[in-house]
């Protein structure tokens, strides 16, 4: 591979954009083409040529700098109360507060880049039934951070789950007075690995 990737400004200066994952290439013989077969019979004994598949190629690690977080919590998403239950010191019914969108958790740096910012990953939880995986990367275009079910652009006519709009490079920076849309409370916060327990 002669060509170098190309440089785009993003959170880790001198990061090299990977080519796109679900490029594929094919490979093909440069013989003679077969001659064209007289019967039946004479077409099914031949072995034609068929373009290969290559396998797409990985996108490679990233080793962050220190600046960039390993965990990251989120809280505050209240969504949907639940259904009412009876509370046992008051006797009343009361409904409790819930995370529908399920965004509240930790998430975890992924090795590889989105972009050429940094994604955090929430697995699914196993033991709660319809759990799904969340991801926190940068949109495409960098003007907002982004948490939905899956990595895409990000774009700003795209409906995602949480968006924040800001170009800062650290999600997390504390000078973003700006508010997660559309859950307004919604908290995002480094987590040391010794608070992880």
């Amino acid at each position: 591979m002669s060509a170098a990737a190309p440089r785009l400004p993003g959170l880790v200066p001198g990061l090299q954009v990977p080519p796109p994952v679900d490029c594929s290439f094919f490979a093909s013989s440069v013989e003679e083409a077969p001659g064209i077969p007289e019967s039946d019979d004479e077409a099914q004994n031949d072995e034609a040529v068929a373009p290969q598949r290559a396998s797409p190629l990985p996108a490679p690690a990233v080793d962050w700098p220190l600046s960039v977080p390993r965990h990251l919590e989120v809280s505050g998403s209240l969504g949907v109360n639940g259904y009412p239950a009876m509370s046992p010191r008051s006797g009343l019914l009361k409904r409790k507060a819930a995370d529908h969108l399920q965004l509240n958790g930790i998430y975890t740096l992924r090795p590889t880049p989105h972009g050429a910012s940094p994604c955090w990953e929430k697995p699914a939880d196993d033991d709660l039934e319809g759990s799904e995986a969340r991801v926190l990367f940068r949109a495409a275009d960098g003007l907002s951070w982004v948490i939905d079910a899956e990595v895409h652009s990000g774009g700003q006519d795209e409906l995602v789950l949480a968006r924040l709009w800001t170009a800062a490079e650290n999600p997390t920076a504390p000078s973003i007075e700006v508010a997660w849309a559309p859950t307004r409370t919604l908290r995002l916060r480094a987590v040391c690995n010794s608070q992880l327990s």
